[in-house]
């Protein structure tokens, strides 16, 4: 619903020198960014963090109009913005306090990456995923090398821009930056799920053809107090351990180090990602537990989610910290057009009853490709945005119902509201959060998988029934007795019927002689019958995957051999190259980059 920007004709744009790998000493510029209702049409594709009393955004794709006839012009925001959160408005049209800040040269602008703060060295991650603007790539530019950097915020709204790692560095080796994957961090580490590498990615994947986008399969772990990166597979998650245009959400206040939610997205194959690929269903919640780098899938209840991928979320627990309530909102299913006016929805995932609940309000805006955060108390805010009721082809020029962009939602009203206020009440459940929990009688669900219930801190997952008095014990015991006679019974009278069968039978046989030699052969069907591991939903519970530490991060990486490419997995997986992967779907779907989120 809410999008945000509009970027001044005056605005500086970062300098990208590709092959500088020099930390820069220049000083570091900031301004006043003013955004203009009039002239803001849409925002997408860009990251989003909130530290402190800032929102931070990065990367992404602006349209604003500008001149007569309402003409609209689409440019990649090279610099950093930081909205101003201890500052109320009313309403759409109110003026919001922005600063900008430009990046030193060689800092990347990327499209569908993320930013991770990390609290142990007080700075936000960026550079590890996303692709270079399409806008960018039409103007020249070529995708950056893959390198991180760290943003120092001052606590006014700037910072400094560092470079931590070049690409140069041996971490690097055979590893190739993804984009659109699914990422959350907690206070000790950031995780990476699946994503894609495509001809936007870095320049060493540059030669991939722009009609391909090629899934990355693992779990990357980056440990922000020993720096260092780790590597797992994801094949719990699903079989082949890819993901992508998904959420992760952490849960802090369950499991002994929080708990990673996994929501919706596409899923598939290695072979190629396009538009309606496989998409994770919300009927089953997969969980990670990083404590032990187990897989979990839970079944959820309540008004579930239809499919979709391009959507947002973010989260809150209440000060009792009893639970922990999921906020998503958007996304679509894989068409534009209005059949996609019902993705314009927003729900609540209440853990531990992993109970969904709709809030009800009339469709109208619905949109993809938006980032959100939980902010100022109970209130939840949508950042930017693409059409996804109007064509393809429209979807970035449609005028947002959101005249700045930013959207604000109540998470305890469940209701969307005019204006932001950072005094806000703190989080309280909602209604339907109530009275889920008081209508449950109890705070857990049937679990899926009862080891996962003793994770979630169910002290009687995979216990036996409590007794309920003397009376109910006796009237449970006479039972069992009479029904342990009546069986004894029918067995007694069963093993004198087949008795009596088996002396005639041998009689006859006797009596028989071409009975002699006869067989009665058992099928191999049977013998040789082994069952199959069960699948819970996206993941289920095996023995735990050790977390491996490598020279690169990376589980899947993309070489380049005569202008063709393969796929190389990691040691855990395999070493051995897998021939092209051929790509299937429909043709303008496959002009759209193979995904249709351009």
């Amino acid at each position: 619903m809410k999008v945000f920007t509009a970027l001044v004709a005056s605005a500086l744009i970062c300098g990208r020198s590709l092959h500088s790998h020099a930390q820069s000493t220049a000083e570091v510029k900031s301004s006043q960014y003013k955004l203009n209702a009039d002239t803001y049409v849409r925002r997408a594709w860009h990251s989003s963090v909130l530290v402190g009393d800032w929102l931070y955004i990065d990367g992404g794709d602006i349209v604003s109009k500008t001149g007569p006839n309402n003409a609209t012009e689409q440019r990649p925001l090279n610099t950093t913005l930081a909205l101003d959160m201890t500052q109320s408005w009313s309403d759409s049209l109110s003026p919001l306090n922005i600063i900008e800040t430009q990046k030193p040269p060689g800092c990347p602008s990327l499209n569908h990456g993320n930013l991770w703060w990390d609290n142990t060295n007080k700075s936000i991650v960026m550079g590890f995923s996303g692709e270079l603007s399409l806008v960018s790539e039409q103007n020249g530019e070529s995708p950056d090398p893959l390198s991180i950097w760290r943003f120092f915020p001052d606590g006014k709204g700037s910072g400094t821009w560092k470079q931590d790692r070049k690409s140069s560095d041996p971490l690097f080796k055979n590893l190739t930056r993804p984009s659109s994957g699914l990422s959350a961090f907690s206070n000790d580490s950031a995780y990476y799920l699946g994503g894609i590498a495509n001809y936007l990615t870095t320049d060493e994947t540059a030669r991939i053809p722009e009609s391909k986008s090629q899934p990355l399969p693992g779990l990357v772990e980056y440990d922000f107090k020993s720096n260092s990166w780790h590597n797992n597979t994801a094949t719990k998650y699903s079989p082949e351990g890819v993901a992508a245009f998904g959420r992760m959400e952490f849960v802090p206040n369950f499991g002994s180090k929080g708990l990673f939610v996994m929501l919706g997205g596409a899923t598939g194959g290695l072979d190629s990602y396009y538009a309606g690929n496989e998409m994770a269903t919300f009927d089953n919640i997969t969980v990670y537990d990083p404590s032990t780098q187990k897989w979990y899938s839970q079944k959820a209840t309540g008004d579930i989610p239809e499919p979709r991928y391009g959507h947002c979320s973010a989260g809150a627990m209440p000060a009792d910290k009893s639970s922990y309530e999921i906020i998503m909102f958007g996304g679509f299913g894989g068409e534009n057009g209005p059949s996609a006016t019902k993705y314009d929805e927003t729900y609540s995932l209440t853990i531990p009853g992993f109970n969904w609940a709709k809030a009800q309000y009339p469709a109208t805006s619905p949109r993809y490709g938006h980032t959100c955060a939980a902010v100022g108390g109970r209130q939840f805010m949508t950042i930017g945005g693409v059409a996804a009721n109007v064509p393809a082809s429209d979807k970035w020029t449609a005028a947002d119902n959101v005249k700045q962009g930013f959207g604000i939602f109540d998470m305890t009203l469940m209701v969307w509201v005019a204006g932001y206020e950072p005094s806000s009440a703190v989080y309280e459940q909602s209604t339907p959060v109530k009275d889920f929990y008081r209508n449950n009688g109890g705070r857990f669900p049937v679990w899926t998988q009862k080891e996962f219930g003793v994770v979630m801190g169910d002290k009687n997952a995979g216990a036996a029934e409590p007794d309920n008095g003397k009376k109910r014990t006796g009237i449970i015991v006479g039972s069992v007795i009479g029904a342990l006679i009546l069986v004894s019974l029918i067995l007694a009278i069963v093993l004198i019927v087949l008795r009596r069968r088996r002396s005639r039978m041998e009689a006859n046989r006797r009596s028989d002689p071409a009975m002699l030699d006869s067989k009665s052969p058992i099928s191999e069907a049977y013998t040789n019958f082994s069952k199959p591991a069960a699948v819970l939903g996206m993941g289920h519970n095996e023995k735990p995957e050790r977390v491996v530490e490598l020279a690169h991060p990376q589980v899947a990486a993309v070489e380049l051999d005569s202008g063709d490419y393969k796929l190389r997995h990691d040691s855990r997986q395999s070493e051995t190259t897998t021939p092209s992967p051929t790509y299937s779907g429909d043709p303008e779907t496959i002009k759209q980059r193979g995904y249709g989120f351009l």
